[in-house]
């Protein structure tokens, strides 16, 4: 099946691609988020202010943080490579990813 050019192998992994894509722009969303959570806690610790409270929410931010840096590593492993942006990946051999 061809669609402007295209085998129907070649818009299957293109749609993959983008759906990986959006995965992984949400999650960094997501930790951005809780970097911007995280600032007044963080601003109480380097101010020598920090109360119990702050510390648990700092703890309870890089808990949340971990998860998803850990699912953002799974769409990594699962055949995509970061560098200045993100892109698909195939395997030598010998098992090394090359880009495409």
């Amino acid at each position: 099946m061809m669609l402007l050019g295209k085998t129907k192998q070649d818009v299957d992994a293109k749609n993959k691609q983008d759906k990986a894509d959006a995965v992984r722009a949400a999650i960094l969303a997501e930790l951005d988020a809780l970097d911007h959570r995280s600032a007044r806690a963080l601003r109480a610790v380097v101010a020598g202010t920090a109360t119990e409270e702050d510390k648990a929410t700092l703890a309870a931010i890089e808990a949340e943080a971990v998860s998803k840096r850990a699912r953002l590593a799974g769409t990594i492993e699962s055949g995509y490579v970061s560098g200045r942006g993100w892109y698909a990946t195939r395997k030598t051999e010998t098992g090394k990813a090359i880009p495409e």
